[in-house]
């Protein structure tokens, strides 16, 4: 096995026996707070040193995290050691953070812990919690900050750069007793209750989360994260997973931030899926393999669909990927990008956004060979389609025609194509 495969393997390894000897220090009947800390610090070293390495290896940072958690929390209350709420809000807020490099669900313990931390600046009946002051309160705000930034639909270099923007942004952010009119989340430190993203801040009792200002500071430094020099603006950045996430924190962090366009409904019933144009197409060919997965259906909207796979599987979508969709009782395939991927008690939750409802095959010619494409839209004559590929250079700018249900259609291209994991799409209108 090559180095640059053994070393950062050895280093989780490490990483994991280190924070087992801490749970077991935690576990001895005589502890001794002093020994306790030292090996807090050498586990914390450890962790700070696989930054960006956790693609490979998520659980055993989670592991450490939780451990060095417990073992502050522990020491916390014994009057010779001297430990701050801060210093104890923070290691849970790690907690938090790499549950969501992870893609796990917010854990309501951790919450309940982090909110306990909080309870002597609300009975002290604290009005404002400030990023830019050194607190307890300050580590909440960052794992509020985590927990609205819809990581979980951000995938590899992205994630990491939508914690460094967060961490920039923390001076920027608040939550007060005040609420305001806008889409935003509520904390409640005293149930200890998750935060939740709500639409009418004003019926809710807590703490109402304020991004405002760090919205406005995420425009200010739009030139300076284009590039090393400074001087290359977001929109020409050679970083596309930097641009990704910060696009994404503008998004969600907006006084008019996204919600939900079409009401979800609570439904039952398997699905199959298949990824990419290529198994699409055998998906509605009826040549798909037989023995794909089960997902479960947990919920179904106009525009999405949300299901479950109870069970690990290896294979699982990838953020931003073409999937076919094929309910157990139903001949028609659905397609869909997947959007967020999360891993809850129930099992691995899977966002879709749906972009057909009942696609189909159809030969695309320019003169040469045909190929054949998925058809997004039932095709009429002055109407326009959309039409999928697995590489934009199929959905070209010239003479094109489609041959679809018996009849053949002149394409005039409307748009560029939308280029995606593993595909393409493009909108043309049929002449």
């Amino acid at each position: 096995m090559s180095s640059s495969h053994s070393e950062p393997a050895d280093a989780f390894a490490e990483l994991y026996e280190l924070a087992a000897a801490l749970r077991r220090q935690l576990a001895a009947a005589a502890l001794d707070p002093s020994a306790v800390h030292r090996a807090i610090l050498e586990v914390e070293g450890a962790l700070q040193g696989l930054a960006r390495q956790a693609g490979g290896d998520v659980e055993a940072p989670r592991f450490a995290s939780r451990a060095t958690a417990d073992a502050y929390q522990e020491i916390a209350g014994r009057s010779e050691q001297t430990v701050s709420r801060a210093t104890v809000a923070a290691a849970l807020v790690e907690v938090v953070r790499w549950d969501a490099i992870g893609r796990y669900a917010p854990d309501p313990e951790i919450w309940q812990r982090l909110g306990g931390v909080l309870d002597p600046d609300v009975d002290a009946q604290t009005t404002v919690f400030a990023g830019d002051i050194d607190s307890a309160g300050k580590q909440y705000l960052r794992a509020l900050a985590y927990q609205s930034a819809g990581l979980d639909r951000l995938d590899g270099e992205a994630v990491w750069h939508a914690m460094e923007l967060i961490d920039r942004c923390l001076p920027y952010l608040n939550m007060s007793r005040h609420p305001f009119s806008a889409a935003h989340y509520v904390a409640d430190p005293q149930a200890g209750a998750v935060p939740r993203r709500r639409l009418e801040a004003s019926t809710h009792r807590g703490f109402h989360f304020s991004t405002r200002t760090a919205w406005e500071y995420l425009a200010e430094i739009e030139s300076e994260l284009g590039g090393d020099d400074g001087d290359v603006g977001l929109e020409s950045s050679s970083s596309p997973s930097r641009l990704l996430a910060w696009r994404q924190l503008r998004r969600l962090w907006a006084d008019a931030a996204p919600v939900r366009r079409h009401r979800r409904h609570a439904v039952g019933g398997q699905v199959r899926i298949v990824r990419g144009v290529a198994e699409c197409l055998r998906l509605i060919s009826g040549s798909a393999e037989q023995e794909l997965p089960a997902w479960n259906v947990c919920d179904v909207s106009r525009s999405s669909m949300a299901i479950v796979l109870p069970s690990p599987h290896l294979d699982v979508p990838r953020l931003g990927e073409l999937v076919g969709v094929r309910f157990d009782d139903a001949d028609r395939c659905q397609l869909g990008i997947v959007q967020r991927l999360r891993l809850e008690s129930r099992g691995l939750v899977c966002g879709i956004q749906l972009v057909a409802r009942a696609a189909s095959a159809a030969a695309l010619e320019d003169g040469r060979a045909p190929v054949t494409v998925l058809l997004c839209d039932s095709p009429a004559r002055g109407e326009s389609v959309r039409l999928m590929a697995a590489s934009a250079d199929v959905l070209a700018d010239g003479l094109l025609f489609l041959k679809a249900e018996a009849a053949v259609f002149r394409l005039r291209a409307l748009d560029l194509p939308l280029v995606g994991v593993g595909f393409a799409m493009r909108a043309y209108q049929l002449t």
